[in-house]
């Protein structure tokens, strides 16, 4: 009958190790069970390490996602109209249908009985003072401000621009300025407000 083969791998040396003669056969055979429950120790330790990582990383996952959908759930939005008359120069206090504080206004304003509009935006976050609008005249031509939200502008020199300013949970200002001869109109702002909806 063919004799079992025990050999034994050692990792140390890269080479495979034959027991020795007779009595040493039982010894060799020991120190193989040795190194293969080493082994198995080993690889389970390494299983365990990896399926500890993947539950990590689950959890992180998991987290990700609740994180981005509480936040885009957050976002909110409010639309309603005020008035002001050209003729008023000084600041306009608004009161917001929500007591949060914006991160973003836009305001659309138009002249009743006129081809006047002017469209702007201030942002939390924004460039050029964190506002700035378009306008056209009474003749259609256009033009921008850099400064403002709202400007209404009749001819070169003569305006009426609005800058937001003071914005804080509840309400914001918007300081009125007027520039030259305008003359006397009311201005209609569709004012829209969005908020970071996870304030309270």
């Amino acid at each position: 009958m063919a004799g079992i083969d025990l050999r034994y791998y050692d990792q140390v040396t890269d080479t495979w190790i034959a027991p020795l003669a007779n009595g040493e056969d039982l010894k060799a055979v020991q120190v193989l069970i040795t190194k293969l429950n080493q082994d198995v120790e080993t690889a389970v330790e390494t299983v365990g390490n990896m399926q500890q990582d993947v539950t990590i990383l689950q959890q992180t996952v998991t987290q990700n996602h609740e994180e981005v959908t509480e936040h885009l759930a957050e976002a909110i939005s409010e639309g309603f109209y005020v008035m002001r008359s050209t003729e008023l120069a000084g600041v306009q206090t608004i009161t917001l249908p929500s007591v949060r504080t914006p991160k973003e206004i836009k305001i659309n304003a138009s002249v009743i009985l006129s081809k006047k509009i002017s469209v702007g935006v201030w942002s939390q976050s924004g460039t050029t003072g964190g506002q700035q609008s378009l306008y056209i005249k009474e003749d259609q031509s256009t033009g921008t401000d850099g400064l403002s939200t709202v400007a209404i502008s009749e001819s070169s020199g003569n305006a009426i621009v609005g800058k937001i300013q003071n914005v804080s949970k509840g309400s914001f200002e918007i300081e009125w300025t007027i520039h030259g001869n305008v003359p006397s109109a009311n201005i209609v702002l569709l004012i829209s407000v969005l908020y970071h909806g996870g304030e309270e």
